[in-house]
């Protein structure tokens, strides 16, 4: 699940703000699910994401033999897993369905430098 987003000003969080997140996650859920105990889970994850200025995705080649996916905009796991397999299969010359419209979507466009 995610609950927030924020714009963070390097790549790296300390041990203290990663439990912070974590301390987010229980007390957002505990307000939804007010029967749910203390150990609800065992783990959590922060990271960081790729977000393009028009919500546009990275597919393509960038030179010759080398491919690149991402820029997810937050979209999760299964665009990740969809973007993988098909780069793999654009690498192999396998030409699918997914490509021809994944290819028909717009290049994604920096954030201003401060956003």
């Amino acid at each position: 699940m995610r609950n927030t987003a924020e714009v963070w000003p390097s790549i790296n969080m300390t041990f203290a703000d990663l439990q912070a997140r974590k301390a987010n996650h229980l007390n957002g859920l505990k307000q939804r699910f007010t029967h749910l105990g203390e150990d609800l889970f065992e783990s959590t994850w922060s990271g960081t994401i790729c977000i393009s200025g028009n919500n546009a995705h990275v597919f393509t080649e960038v030179e010759e033999g080398m491919y690149a996916a991402g820029c997810y905009n937050a979209s999760g796991i299964g665009l990740a897993v969809l973007f993988g397999t098909e780069i793999a299969n654009l690498a192999s010359g396998n030409m699918t369905d997914s490509i021809a419209l994944i290819q028909t979507n717009s290049d994604p466009m920096y954030l201003p430098p401060h956003p």
